[in-house]
């Protein structure tokens, strides 16, 4: 799956949460800054967006909104001339959003301090992707990094890249299978190599069973 992350973030270098999410970013993924885009790029970026698989846009919420550099580049690269001729390519693709916020996901919610979830607020996005026949991913927001410990900074990496790699709507032995992937299990040696094995052996038995369930077949084998 060739994923491309569009950054539009407007101060990258003086952002902790996203020098994380940039250096945290998967090895195969493609990473595009949109503080150095201007109009002699828009072709260039109509065909990133094309060739992708996955198109992510990550960006601070600055009053409730993405910031302006990423609403421009939404404009001039989604033109309609662009989105009509091209219609049937763009239909289909995965469309996803990266936020940081400096408020903690418990104030987005009825009640809390912003009142609104920041699903509502993002509605405008996934309008976008209902025009486009995207398929529109489930936000994943990365509240208060800098506030966070070392070890939930490290869930969130993994959880980050996880969003970023797993098909949609994968599902427990997928999610499983990528975990392993990522163990160095070079740093274990043979015992790393047995525990690799024996989870996978698991994961396909698992599968089986799964495969039986759904087929029907109970018998003994």
């Amino acid at each position: 799956m060739e994923v491309h992350i569009f950054e539009g973030h407007p101060n990258l270098a003086e952002s902790a949460s996203h020098q994380f999410l940039k250096a945290g970013r998967p090895a195969d993924s493609h990473y595009h800054q949109l503080a150095n885009f201007n109009s002699s790029d828009i072709l260039l970026h109509r065909d990133l967006i094309l060739a992708a698989d996955r198109i992510v846009l990550q960006f601070p919420l600055y009053w409730y909104q993405a910031p302006a550099l990423v609403v421009d580049w939404l404009n001039q690269v989604l033109a309609d001339n662009f989105v009509k001729r091209h219609a049937s390519q763009l239909a289909g693709k995965d469309f996803g959003l990266v936020i940081s916020t400096g408020q903690p996901l418990s104030s987005y919610q009825s009640g809390g301090r912003e009142a609104y979830t920041v699903s509502e607020m993002l509605r405008p996005y996934q309008m976008l992707a209902n025009r486009l026949d995207f398929n529109y991913l489930p936000v994943f927001v990365l509240a208060q990094h800098s506030y966070q410990s070392p070890e939930s900074q490290q869930l969130n990496l993994v959880a980050y890249q996880s969003h970023l790699s797993l098909p949609r709507q994968a599902d427990f032995i997928q999610r499983s299978n990528w975990l392993l992937d990522q163990l160095p299990t070079d740093l274990l040696g043979e015992v790393g190599d047995l525990f690799m094995a024996v989870c996978r052996d698991r994961l396909n038995e698992l599968e089986s069973m799964q495969f039986m369930i759904k087929e029907g077949d109970f018998n003994d084998r």
